[in-house]
Formats: structure tokens, C-alpha cells, sequence
């Protein structure tokens, strides 16, 4: 994991490409504090 950017009502991870699409099958079902999270790739501006 790169950078790590945390805000009130997201955060950004920033993951090797090479591992994006596992990290994001893997996290797809995560529950943190027993709440779904939502995962996705983040678009350009």
C-alpha cells in the first residue's frame, strides 16, 4: 500500500496496480463495525 489519504466521509488507499483487482474482489464483502464498506476505483478528475 502507497499513500494513504483519510477524509470525514472517505478515504483513499493507494494499491499497486498489479494487486487493484484483487484488493478490490477481497474487499468487495468487508464489514468494518458491521457495516458494509464500499470499495471502488477512484476516477480522474
Amino acid at each position: 500500500i502507497g499513500d494513504i489519504n483519510i477524509y470525514d466521509r472517505f478515504t483513499f488507499a493507494e494499491v499497486p496496480q498489479e494487486y487493484a483487482p484483487e484488493v478490490l474482489t477481497v474487499m468487495k464483502n468487508y464489514r468494518m463495525n458491521g457495516r458494509r464498506i464500499n470499495i471502488e476505483k477512484a476516477r480522474a478528475r
